[in-house]
């Protein structure tokens, strides 16, 4: 491969003298201008990245046109409740695009309408779709920043309004709208797909046809999906006698609580389940940890539609991750590529040997990847740096931001919330227009949302380093907790100390204890007459008095006062419980080896045995203890 003009240039520069040397500056300079040449090359004629000769900046314009006449119409078709009630018999009203509080038979519509506005939210805060730069020429600066915030403020409403009809069609069900929203949407997936066949990629772009159609994927199979369901809600519609009268969407609620108020079979119960053989108690448990469908249930929509979004979204940031790694490893290919001809044409001419040229090379290639990893490193810096001195110089940004966030908390106090709300009990007012304001933040909050999760990985990172310490905090997510090593040995010691030191326990097994000696001793009263006694004096002397119960103290040793103690011993008590004793033992004659005196005897005859016979064995073909209860027995 020849050298170009601005590698011929760089190779007369560093060969004026007779045995060129690359210092660190000439080799800084070289890999400088390599970059800058293999990015211009990568940037010749259109971009890096294909570009479709279907502008679809131009179609979202057009398409507020059959948008507004949409919503239009859906207002006609929604009485007023309060305002003007006499004015054009209480129309238009105010429609809902969306109600994802009640609806769960449209759930996969929803997820559907949510992940193209997903996509559309993606391409705008990445720079990937400007409405506006068609128009602008420039981006405002200094003072006038804040039209570029409302700019960027009026882009997301045209969004807004450009997928209003959609989720408009879902939330009616009626005929007249699935027949218009089944043209909208129609209309956007053939634009979509001639997107994706009118692709123009040069060759020196790093995408392909193939990679421009996955970038463009999930929205694609989005609107194909509207574009089938659709159609099939209006011929359901149209067709079906019963399509006004919809079952139940609670049936799997309704069967639910009534499980719940079915009584268990005893077979059901933790004390029949842990006695279960082994292998039954690990097919238990690995049922419970794989997930099992139940006829009749369905997931909220919110969480379908959260769940979808955040899947496209992720999704977009792995193929933009994907693509820059790819740009970024053709370019050090193609620089080290030039640097190897270079370095082969100084070798040449110099006349060095083989060895020789094989050894610049060797240290070209290895100080270029040492270059071009110390290049990436600062080059994120420096972007961090950036990031961070726009944010904090942005202002408009912040303003319209803390301003969207006033406003919303506003509404939810004054306008949305309704006397009837507790702190059990939730009750909204103004439903259509809390349902319109909840899908225009949905846009809003993706932005917000980017911000807050940063926001929120700093500020964990920085309490986790400053209460590192506290074993009582626990910093990783629930089932996650035996990770921290500190915490659980934390949580261990607190469970010891409370199964031993329980004042509450400790207290009530001290006054079992206390009415088991008293009820052994017999029963034993205590009566003061005259003055009481100080308590140490009380104590010693009702001490005494146990010790010895024929201890007789005059009133003078106990001090000013008399203290009289009497021991009274219940015959028929005693009487009552000994022949409950003796019966249980006759009826179960097991419980006669676990008494006191007969474990007693029984060890007394192991150590006699023992004692006759001195360093043998005496259980033989039996056990020691077989023979010594056989034997025991007999004598018995």
């Amino acid at each position: 491969m020849d050298l170009d003009d601005s590698d011929a240039a760089l190779f007369n520069r560093l060969s004026g003298s007779p045995l060129p040397v690359l210092s660190i500056a000439d080799l800084l300079e070289l890999i400088r201008e390599q970059i800058q040449l293999q990015r211009a090359n990568l940037y010749n004629t259109t971009a890096d990245e294909c570009s479709s000769n279907l502008n679809m900046t131009v179609v979202y314009e057009y398409a507020l046109i059959p948008a507004i006449l949409m919503i239009l119409i859906a207002c006609f078709t929604v009485k007023r409740a309060e305002l003007l009630p006499n004015f054009l018999n209480k129309r238009p009203g105010l429609t809902y695009p969306m109600n994802i509080l009640e609806e769960r038979s449209v759930r996969l519509s929803y997820a559907l309408a949510f992940g193209i506005s997903a996509q559309l939210c993606y391409d705008l805060l990445f720079g990937d779709s400007d409405l506006f730069k068609l128009h602008i020429t420039s981006r405002p600066t200094g003072r006038f920043k804040f039209l570029h915030v409302l700019y960027r403020f009026c882009e997301v409403c045209l969004y807004c309004t450009v997928m209003y009809p959609i989720f408009l069609a879902i939330s009616k069900r009626s005929r007249l709208f699935f027949a218009m929203g089944t043209l909208y949407v129609w209309t956007f997936t053939a634009l979509s797909i001639a997107r994706l066949a009118m692709v123009d990629c040069s060759e020196v772009a790093t995408e392909t046809q193939l990679t421009f159609a996955l970038k463009y994927l999930p929205s694609v199979l989005c609107t194909l999906g509207l574009s089938i369901i659709l159609p099939y809600k209006l011929i359901e519609t149209t067709f079906s006698k019963r399509a006004n009268i919809s079952h139940s969407e609670y049936v799997y609620q309704y069967e639910y609580v009534r499980e719940l108020i079915k009584a268990k079979p005893p077979n059901s119960t933790p004390e029949a389940a842990a006695q279960r053989p082994l292998l039954q108690r690990i097919r238990a448990q690995l049922k419970r940890l794989r997930y099992t469908r139940r006829n009749g249930f369905r997931y909220s929509p919110r969480i379908i539609c959260t769940y979808t979004a955040v899947a496209i979204v992720i999704y977009m940031v792995t193929y933009n991750i994907v693509n820059e790694v790819h740009y970024w490893h053709r370019v050090l290919n193609l620089l080290l590529v030039r640097i190897e001809n270079l370095a082969n044409k100084i070798g040449g001419d110099t006349g060095q040997s083989v060895i020789e040229q094989l050894n610049i090379l060797r240290i070209y290639i290895h100080t270029v990847y040492v270059c071009f990893i110390v290049a990436m490193t600062l080059t994120m810096l420096l972007h961090a740096i950036n990031i961070l001195l726009m944010v904090i110089n942005y202002r408009p940004l912040g303003v319209v931001s803390g301003t969207l966030l006033l406003a919303q908390f506003i509404l939810v106090k004054l306008v949305f919330n309704s006397k009837y709300s507790t702190m059990g009990k939730i009750a909204i007012n103004n439903r259509h227009v809390y349902f319109n304001w909840a899908y225009f933040m949905f846009y809003f909050n993706v932005f917000w949302g980017i911000v807050a999760a940063v926001f929120q990985l700093v500020a964990a990172a920085v309490l986790a380093v400053c209460f590192l310490s506290r074993l009582d905090w626990c910093f990783f997510p629930k089932r996650f907790e035996f990770l921290d090593e500190g915490h659980f040995a934390y949580v261990g010691l607190l469970y010891i100390e409370n199964a031993h030191t329980n004042p509450v326990m400790r207290s009530f097994l001290a006054l079992l204890l206390d009415s088991t000696a008293e009820r052994r001793r017999g029963r034993c009263h205590s009566r003061l007459v005259g003055f009481a006694l100080k308590p140490e004096q009380a104590d010693e002397f009702h001490k005494e008095w146990l010790r010895d119960p024929s201890f007789s103290a005059s009133p003078e040793s106990a001090g000013d006062v008399k203290f009289e103690v009497s021991r009274s011993f219940n015959a028929k008590i005693r009487a009552r419980n000994r022949w409950f004793l003796a019966l249980t033992l006759a009826r179960n004659p097991a419980l006669q080896q676990q008494r006191r005196h007969y474990m007693k005897r029984f060890n007394d005859l192991l150590k006699r045995r023992r004692s006759v016979f001195p360093g043998r064995s005496l259980d033989g073909q039996r056990g020691s203890r077989d023979l010594g209860v056989a034997e025991h027995v007999s004598e018995l």
